[in-house]
């Protein structure tokens, strides 16, 4: 295993980091994607930040996705992270690929006192029916610049990173990210065609049906013929049994 990557320069603070390429800090406050939480299948969004080199010396710039947690596999596969810089086009990564940490960028070089700007991309592939559905994905970057061979570490190496930016926000509990599928495929292939909006009706329950719910005991509408019958038999052999009576008597007169 190759050693990790060394410093372009021993600070500590040779990595400096920006949410608007304005203010520089050794930390990035809140996440790049603020909104990640309301993706559904077939969505992205991107977001940016800046490094810069406040060192002495050029460093080979080196991106890594690590600390990623996703409470589905399904989600992790279809979740995929790019980061393009202005020399190299990022290739879209699953999350499921950090096991722990996977390089997203490596090999841009940046100067002393020059910064490079990160944008990154974040999609959901497609995800059948309700696979995925109320997941919950966390990840951050591992930013980095060494003099180390761009290539002389694997993709799963971490290294050795200057400073972490998070790429999601801290989820509360019971939050979702990503393939909330509200509309999946039916049993034929097709979409589940949505439901017409009912009107809400001011009448009370009788015999325990709310006609609000448009449930109106169809099932139980084919008894009504069965009944009808047995009724009227029993209408009928009621009249014959007080007409014969009748007819006895008036045979008798």
């Amino acid at each position: 295993m190759l050693g990790a990557p060394t410093s372009a320069v021993a600070a500590s603070d040779v990595v400096l980091v920006s949410a608007d390429g304005t203010a520089y800090g050794t930390e990035l406050s809140g996440s790049v994607f603020t909104d990640i939480a309301n993706m559904v299948p077939g969505d992205s969004q991107t977001g940016s930040f800046y490094v810069r080199n406040a060192g002495e010396n050029p460093g080979f710039l080196r991106i890594v996705l690590k600390d990623v947690s996703v409470s589905d596999d399904d989600l992790a596969d279809a979740l995929t992270i790019a980061a393009d810089t202005a020399s190299q086009e990022g290739e879209a990564t699953p999350v499921a690929l950090a096991e722990p940490c996977w390089v997203l960028s490596e090999g841009e070089v940046v100067p002393p006192d020059t910064t490079a700007r990160i944008d990154l991309t974040a999609a959901i592939g497609n995800l059948d029916g309700t696979r995925g559905q109320g997941a919950i994905a966390e990840a951050s970057l591992g930013v980095s610049l060494s003099d180390t061979t761009p290539g002389s570490l694997s993709p799963s190496d971490c290294g050795g990173p200057d400073v972490s930016v998070s790429l999601t926000p801290v989820q509360p509990p019971g939050a979702t990210v990503g393939a909330v599928v509200e509309q999946g495929p039916s049993q034929s292939g097709g979409l589940v065609p949505n439901e017409p909006d009912l009107p809400v009706l001011s009448v009370p329950e009788i015999l325990g049906i709310d006609p609000n719910t448009w449930h109106l005991l169809e099932e139980y509408w084919v008894l009504l013929p069965v009944g009808a019958f047995f009724l009227g038999n029993l209408v009928y052999f009621l009249i014959v049994r007080r007409r014969r009576p009748e007819d006895e008597t008036e045979q008798l007169v």
